[in-house]
C-alpha cells in the first residue's frame, strides 16, 4: 500500500510524524475503510449502470423488432447483451459486495481498538484482512490516504497530490505505488 506515517531507515521524520502501535492501527483501519468504501461506491455505481443500459435497450430492442426489423433494435440489443455480459463476467455487483465486507471488517477493527483489545490481536487480525483484499488501485489508495490523515489531523505535509486525470481514472488504471508525491514533495506544495 502507499507509504505510511511511521518511522522508515533513513527518514528524518520527527516524533510528532510518526505514528506506532495503536496510532498506526487507527490509520491504516481508516484508510483501509476510505479506500474500500471509495471502491464500493464504484462498483455498485457501474452495476446500476449495466443493468440500466441492459433493461432499458433490452426493453427497447424487444418493442422495435415487433414492430419492424431495423438496424436499431439490433444495436440495441448487442449493446444490452454486451453490457450483461461486462456485468456478469468481472462480477461487478460481487466486487461491490467484496469491497463492503472489507470496509466493515475495518470499523470493526476500529471498535474493537475502542473497546480496549490487545494490540497484537488487532494487528493479526488486519493481517488476515489485508490478505483477503484484491489488488490494490493505488491512486485510490493515494486519496483514502489523505482521508486517514485529515481525520485524524495529521500534518497535511504528508498528503499525496495527485493530478486530475490520476483521480478521474482510478479505478481504471492502477498506476504505479510510489506515483504521488507528497505535499512536503510537490514542487508546487500540494496544488
Amino acid at each position: 500500500m502507499v507509504g505510511e506515517p511511521e518511522a522508515e531507515a533513513g527518514t528524518e521524520a520527527t516524533t510528532s510524524d510518526v505514528l506506532t502501535g495503536l496510532g498506526l492501527m487507527q490509520f491504516r483501519c481508516i484508510r483501509n475503510a476510505a479506500y474500500h468504501e471509495d471502491r464500493e461506491h464504484f462498483y455498485a455505481f457501474a452495476h446500476r449502470v449495466l443493468m440500466f443500459i441492459v433493461v432499458a435497450l433490452g426493453t427497447l430492442s424487444i418493442g422495435a423488432s415487433l414492430a419492424h426489423e431495423n438496424i436499431w433494435a439490433s444495436l440495441g440489443t448487442l449493446i444490452a447483451v454486451l453490457a450483461g455480459l461486462i456485468d456478469i463476467v468481472w462480477n461487478v455487483d460481487g466486487l461491490a459486495r467484496q469491497h463492503s465486507t472489507l470496509r466493515r471488517r475495518c470499523y470493526d477493527l476500529l471498535a474493537r481498538m475502542e473497546y480496549g483489545e490487545p494490540i497484537k490481536a488487532l494487528q493479526a487480525e488486519y493481517t488476515r484482512m489485508i490478505a483477503d483484499e484484491p489488488p490494490a488501485m493505488h491512486a485510490v489508495n493515494a486519496l483514502a490516504f489523505n482521508a486517514a490523515v485529515d481525520a485524524l489531523g495529521r500534518p497535511r505535509e504528508q498528503k499525496y497530490v495527485l493530478r486530475p486525470w490520476q483521480v478521474f481514472f482510478r479505478h481504471l488504471w492502477r498506476f504505479r505505488p510510489n506515483e504521488f508525491p507528497t505535499v512536503e514533495q510537490s514542487p508546487q506544495g500540494g496544488g
